[in-house]
């Protein structure tokens, strides 16, 4: 995605005129990578990969993600600038409807991240595997998934 999209000039406009672009290496912060791979698993209600693009209100809250868009559009993947005029588009005009679902991602994104405060999201799986002790069982089944990469969060 770096060299099909990133360096197109016609692509750079767009995110030059319309965002604000930060990239973090997962390599680097996987503590910051954890937390917007949730973040995407709960608005696409799929599962997380790379690369991960998230867009972020001012106030820092995710509201469209996605792990891959091609610079030109494929047969169910939108192309790259698609995606950054829809989102444009959405920002602009629907931002109560974003209010709204900033209020139940950051909710959604506290109870799962008290599990992560507990060790769930550790390599300590114990407290996660059925049995345990732990008061959020659910949550530490999310994170025990997290760990292999299946996890599939759904929203009620």
């Amino acid at each position: 995605m770096a060299r099909e999209s990133f360096d197109d000039p016609s692509t750079a406009a767009l995110l030059n005129d319309g965002f604000i672009c930060v990239r973090v290496d997962r390599e680097e912060r996987p503590d910051i990578d954890q937390v917007y791979q949730l973040a995407h698993q709960l608005l696409r209600r799929t599962g997380g990969g790379w690369p991960l693009t998230i867009f972020l209100s001012p106030q820092g809250v995710p509201f469209y993600s996605g792990t891959y868009f091609p610079r030109h559009a494929q047969a169910d993947q939108p192309a790259f600038g698609a995606v950054l005029g829809s989102v444009s588009t959405v920002w602009s005009e629907r931002r109560d409807a974003l209010a709204q679902q900033d209020r139940a991602l950051l909710a959604r994104m506290a109870a799962a991240l008290r599990g992560w405060s507990r060790g769930c999201w550790t390599r300590r799986r114990s407290a996660c595997e059925p049995g345990s002790n732990s008061t959020a069982p659910s949550t530490c089944s999310m994170a025990a998934s997290a760990e292999h990469r299946n996890l599939r969060i759904r929203a009620t």
